[in-house]
């Protein structure tokens, strides 16, 4: 039958299905399929990982590539070379990165809960609002990372190096991190209560405004920090090295600080009541307008220190043979 003869239906019909406004519809949904098919296998398509990877990644080497959002779910990748390869929004839940190196990844958003990263190296990686939630960190060198936002509930991070990192406004209360190395790290407004922080090595730290109430120190060394207004309430600092540090306005009520040494740090306007500063070296600190109501400062070495405007009371204990302002 002719055009000519066919009814106005099966032509008003053929008409809207190959309109060209359809065609362009369906070709552009071909190639959002295609992108999509490349998206998930162009890894394999380019050689980048070797065949049955994932799940099984040991050794393999992926340097500088856009691996974002990828799903390497417990996959292992344990001694791997991924060095400044991009996984934005990965899921890498139970992977194993153990003696990886991932220097310089860009991992923001990523998803590394319950992972291994035992010995690892992500120095310099972006690792903002990463969750590490019950991860191991055992021992990983995370040197200059940025850490902002990363939860870290229930994680491993024993031996961990955390030097010039950036761990702005982190959430650690209650963890253990013994022995860690901070040196220069950014902790500024950061959640520490009650963590125990031993004989950490945190020189230059900066904790402006952090929360450290009931926090473990003893032993460590946070000479050279800046501590402004920091809360270390009821914290147990003793032996800590504070020397020169600033502690302007900081809060230390209650806390042990026995055998410490705070020479020549600031404590402007610091609230030091109730705490045990028994044999502590202020040699050469400032304590201008200090708070010593309740302090117990037997032993302590005063020599040259200011204490212009320090307020006290007859339960604040002075060391022997020395005359209050």
């Amino acid at each position: 039958m002719s055009d000519n003869h066919r009814s106005p239906a099966k032509l008003r019909m053929r008409r809207v299905y190959w309109t060209p406004r359809r065609i362009v519809l369906i070709i552009l949904a071909i190639l959002l399929l295609g992108v999509y098919a490349w998206k998930r296998d162009y890894i394999r398509a380019f050689g980048l990982l070797p065949l049955g990877c994932p799940p099984a990644c040991v050794g393999v080497r992926v340097i500088r590539q856009d691996l974002t959002g990828i799903d390497l779910l417990s996959a292992d990748f344990s001694n791997a070379t991924l060095t400044g390869s991009v996984m934005r929004n990965a899921t890498l839940v139970r992977a194993n990165f153990s003696g990886a190196n991932l220097a310089e990844t860009i991992l923001n958003g990523a998803d590394l809960q319950g992972a291994s990263l035992v010995g690892a190296d992500l120095s310099k990686a972006s690792l903002l609002d990463v969750n590490f939630n019950a991860t191991d960190l055992t021992g990983a060198n995370l040197t200059s990372a940025s850490l902002a936002r990363a939860t870290f509930s229930g994680a491993d991070l024993d031996g961990v190096i955390l030097n010039s990192a950036n761990l702005l406004g982190a959430n650690l209360e209650g963890m253990t991190l013994t022995g860690v190395r901070m040196q220069g790290a950014d902790l500024s407004g950061a959640n520490l209560n009650r963590v125990n922080l031993a004989g950490a090595d945190m020189g230059d730290v900066h904790l402006a405004g952090a929360s450290l109430r009931q926090v473990v120190l003893t032993g460590a060394s946070l000479a050279g920090g800046w501590l402004q207004g920091a809360d270390f309430s009821a914290a147990d600092l003793r032996g800590v090295s504070l020397q020169d540090t600033d502690l302007s306005g900081a809060i230390l009520a209650g806390a042990n600080l026995t055998g410490a040494d705070i020479s020549l740090a600031w404590l402007d306007g610091a609230d030091l009541s109730n705490a045990n500063l028994n044999d502590v070296n202020l040699q050469g600190a400032s304590m201008a307008g200090c708070n010593l109501v309740g302090a117990d400062l037997l032993g302590a070495d005063l020599t040259g220190a200011s204490l212009v405007g320090v307020r006290y009371d007859q339960s604040t204990r002075w060391p022997e043979g020395f005359t209050p302002p």
